[in-house]
């Protein structure tokens, strides 16, 4: 986001105060993507821990002691994990399968910068490299779900609703938290870096003011 900020200020200032505007800038969207990131992983850890869905690897990872003889078709709440072999953690982590972390960060992720290289990526003589940057992002986001699936760590009912939790919360944060990446007001970033000459005599006062938008200002007495 530093760099595509940076990108949109080319020769509109100076090299100093363009790079310290660009992070200001890109230091305020990183904050919001924060808070709705911060939200967000917390109602999945929430849910994760209200629902307590097993994971496909429950059996291997658990071991539970009334698995060994069991009756096809009995549903068991009462049981005793015997596996030692891995820490208890992985065991209590092994009940949390819905919804899907993993996927529901990939496409937070995804969905958000993909939102911001639409909004905020200068335009160039190529038309090909917002799109080819939105493929990039929705590719991280659709590997992370199907990865989850096939190292056999979640059943795809948890990717497909970790995913779409993911996608609604990108949508929250990029329309509501970051206005759609409208820059309301840049009076603080254009003033970072100012200097100010004053030169008087009696009748005229001139000011040259080195800021983002390099303006001279004449002032007569």
């Amino acid at each position: 986001m530093w760099i595509v900020e940076a990108l949109r200020g080319i020769g509109q200032s100076s090299r100093i105060c363009l790079w310290k505007r660009s992070l200001y800038i890109s230091l305020n969207w990183y904050n919001k993507f924060l808070i709705g990131f911060s939200i967000h992983i917390a109602i999945i850890e929430a849910m994760k821990t209200l629902m307590g869905e097993s994971r496909p690897h429950f059996l291997d990872t658990c071991r539970p002691d009334t698995a060994v003889n069991c009756t096809i078709g009995t549903y068991i709440s009462d049981f005793t994990c015997t596996n030692t072999e891995v820490s208890a953690q992985l065991v209590n982590d092994s009940f949390r399968s819905f919804p899907s972390g993993h996927s529901s960060v990939g496409n937070f992720e995804g969905l958000f910068m993909a939102w911001y290289f639409f909004i905020r990526f200068p335009s160039f003589r190529c038309k090909w490299t917002v799109p080819l940057l939105q493929t990039t992002c929705f590719i991280w986001a659709a590997t992370c779900g199907i990865t989850r699936i096939t190292d056999n760590r979640h059943h795809w009912w948890d990717v497909l609703f970790g995913g779409i939790i993911g996608l609604i919360f990108a949508a929250y944060t990029a329309k509501i938290l970051c206005h759609n990446f409208r820059v309301i007001s840049t009076r603080s970033s254009d003033d970072i870096e100012s200097s100010s000459i004053h030169l008087s005599n009696n009748k005229t006062l001139l000011s040259v003011t080195t800021s983002a938008k390099d303006e001279v200002n004449i002032h007569h007495a």
